[in-house]
């Protein structure tokens, strides 16, 4: 599985246009992001169980780059 368009969400901050936001619901590619570098910038209730987080990232390149190496890895 690479970088899919599903995880992408449009996100309304505080007056601010909207962003695209990448939502990762896997706790490990969330711990091999971190480890990486990255930072999310908010934790939400998965909508399909709310027994479990999601994190949101800023939908960039190098984040786009590094969703593709872990499941490249993980293969």
């Amino acid at each position: 599985m690479c970088f899919s368009t599903d995880n992408l969400i449009c996100v309304n901050r505080e007056k601010k246009e909207n962003e695209i936001m990448y939502l990762c619901r896997r706790m490990k590619l969330c711990g091999f992001l971190l480890k990486k570098g990255f930072n999310y910038e908010k934790i939400i209730a998965d909508k399909y169980n709310p027994r479990y987080n999601c994190w949101l990232f800023k939908n960039t390149p190098e984040l786009k780059n590094a969703v593709e190496e872990y499941y490249a890895q993980i293969k």
